[in-house]
């Protein structure tokens, strides 16, 4: 059976930036928020201020890994010129992605540029309070008219859109929003990132949440649940 993972990051320059300020790193995988919380990064052996595409490659490989989907990430900055690299020099081992800011000023242009010259064809947002656009940007609905303008742009180009909504206790954990767009474009493919961010005693939330977005054109990727839940654990 060919193994996929289906959420990769990898980061040839780490240029974060969220609600703790720019995220740069610091050495030994670690990296620093503007406001001095330290944390790590990379997992030892990973990198030492970046986690390059060759290094995940040797992983991958290690691990008998086919093919990744390159999945942007805003605390690490955004990758779209290093996904486009690795797009023409990797074609048969990646899918990498493009984003961009809903609220920057030419996000329509930068998007058909990306779709259309670059040809991505998905688009991650990284829209969670946490680490995301939420986290920098005042919360926002993920079916607002700005918003619903972008889908229909990655609807018309055949594309794939991927977010991360964070957790239940965030403003950015927007499911029915979700399934109204899901809803009024089945044309658009939709991939909702962590399974929802799963937490511990919310069980019921999110078999609701779940039943919502049980639609033909909407899956989840199972990535970094072990870390969720055990974060959430924590945090009961």
């Amino acid at each position: 059976m060919k193994k996929i993972d289906a959420h990769l990051h990898v980061a040839k320059i780490v240029a974060g930036y969220c609600r703790r300020g720019e995220l740069r790193a610091c050495g030994g995988g670690r990296a620093v928020w503007g406001n001095g919380e330290e944390f790590q990064l990379f997992p030892e052996g990973y990198g030492d201020e970046s986690f390059p595409v060759e290094r995940a490659i040797e992983i991958m490989d290690q691990n008998g890994v086919e093919r990744a989907v390159l999945m942007q990430g805003s605390m690490y900055g955004f990758q779209n010129q290093y996904h486009y690299e690795i797009l023409q020099k990797y074609p048969e081992r990646f899918c990498p992605s493009c984003t961009v800011d809903p609220f920057m000023t030419d996000h329509m242009e930068m998007l058909k540029f990306l779709l259309e010259q670059r040809n991505f064809r998905l688009v991650k947002f990284e829209v969670s309070s946490g680490g995301g656009l939420m986290g920098c940007h005042d919360p926002f609905e993920l079916d607002s008219p700005r918003m619903m303008e972008i889908y229909e742009r990655i609807a018309r180009n055949h594309g794939v859109v991927a977010l991360d909504v964070g957790d239940l206790t965030m403003p950015s954990h927007q499911p029915d929003r979700l399934a109204r767009v899901a809803r009024e474009l089945p044309e658009l493919k939709m991939v909702v990132c962590h399974l929802l961010a799963p937490m511990k005693g919310r069980e019921r939330e999110m078999e609701e949440s779940l039943e919502q977005l049980n639609l033909p054109n909407v899956w989840f990727d199972l990535a970094a649940l072990p870390k969720i839940l055990e974060l959430s654990l924590i945090h009961i």
